[in-house]
């Protein structure tokens, strides 16, 4: 259903959004919050990454 590599807090977002009632999905502002966190997770890791793979690690 979804690649190995999707992140954990996405795949819960993309659940919580699709709740049946309206009521229990995110607002806005907290998607906005969450996506927000996500980015900034992914470039610290992307970062990270990137700098073990020029100092050869």
């Amino acid at each position: 259903m979804c690649q190995q590599d999707c992140p954990a807090l996405f795949l819960q977002l993309a659940f919580m959004c699709c709740q049946i009632d309206p009521a229990s999905r995110p607002s806005f502002e907290e998607l906005k919050a969450k996506l927000e966190y996500l980015l900034a997770q992914l470039t610290s890791q992307s970062t990270c990454c990137t700098a073990r793979k020029l100092k050869g690690g």
